[in-house]
């Protein structure tokens, strides 16, 4: 596990090196190499032992993106005032180029809507809600021929609602007795009027 300070994180600049980043963090706690290996970009990821962590975004091993991540899990619990749904079925709307494709069924093990705008880490834009979805359920989608890549993620859709995608951050929570690890992406989320039309 990491300890990764923010002075140490300001250190990081777009244009760096993956390499020279590894010099000032260390080796990650957890990567997308393997998992995302048709996604171009790379997110590495450092967790501190408070929760916190740093995510950092590289394109062909230079930095595009940096976040400095305050323990998530504490945010997403601190707003007592949430409507939260478990294992709830969204409607996905993907991008392809420059049109939406058919809205596509989508499992979301964790879908948080706010009772105010809140900022999951600093220097973030206010979101209204977040949908956790799972890497298995991700990989379902992707069977079905569907780009998986996050930016292909534009809205969800969930009881007449829609939700437009703002940020994503990539997560894993470590579970004990040998269970397998639960990972994926946290889509950050603000409510649209905006009727998307999607392609047939």
């Amino acid at each position: 596990m990491a300890n990764v300070s923010r002075e140490a994180f300001d250190e990081i600049h777009l244009g760096m090196w993956e390499a020279d980043v590894k010099k000032i963090f260390g080796d990650p706690d957890d990567d997308n190499h393997e998992d995302w290996a048709n996604y171009i970009p790379t997110v590495l990821t450092w967790e501190n032992p408070d929760g916190s962590k740093v995510q950092v975004t590289f394109s062909h091993n230079k930095v595009t993106e940096k976040k400095y991540i305050e323990n998530l899990e504490m945010f997403m619990q601190s707003n007592t005032q949430h409507k939260e749904y478990e294992d709830v079925d969204l409607e996905l709307i993907l991008r392809s180029g420059n049109s939406f494709l058919p809205a596509q069924k989508i499992k979301c093990s964790l879908f948080r809507i706010y009772s105010e705008p809140s900022s999951p880490y600093p220097g973030s834009s206010q979101y209204e809600a977040t949908a956790r979805i799972d890497n298995k359920d991700i990989q379902e989608l992707a069977k079905r021929g569907y780009p998986i890549d996050p930016p292909s993620y534009e809205s969800f859709l969930h009881e007449g609602v829609t939700w437009d995608v703002s940020d994503f951050t990539m997560y894993q929570i470590k579970q004990e007795n040998n269970n397998p690890n639960s990972d994926g992406w946290d889509y950050h989320l603000k409510k649209t009027q905006e009727i998307r039309t999607t392609s047939s």
